[in-house]
């Protein structure tokens, strides 16, 4: 989870991308900050989102239901179409991210090929 407005990231590692994970991760994003922000906005992984559509997604019902219990809202984004690059800027904000997580997870906790 990234708050774009306070530069702050949560990483959370786990073996799949099953629901219980994907709840179990959101719920450490929100203790980590220590607050519930009023809107979330997830991409389009199958386990979140149950069909991705630009103008009413449908979001999976215990999801939505995470959503309800934290007293925020679920706002997908948008799907993405190959016409539709991402700008240069928010691309290095990535890349940056990602290469921050990867040099802060010691080397013994990384992942390998099986």
């Amino acid at each position: 989870m990234v708050l774009g407005g306070a530069s702050f990231t949560f990483a959370k590692a786990s073996w799949t991308q099953t629901l219980p994970d994907w709840i179990d991760a959101h719920v450490g994003a929100l203790e980590a900050i220590g607050d519930v922000p009023q809107l979330i906005v997830p991409d389009n992984a199958k386990t979140a989102i149950v069909k991705a559509c630009f103008y009413d997604p449908q979001v999976n019902r215990i999801y939505t239901e995470m959503a309800a219990h934290y007293e925020t809202a679920l706002l997908p984004a948008r799907p993405r179409r190959e016409t539709m690059l991402v700008e240069p800027l928010e691309a290095s904000i990535y890349e940056e991210l990602v290469l921050l997580i990867r040099l802060s997870v010691p080397p013994m906790y990384r992942f390998r090929a099986i």
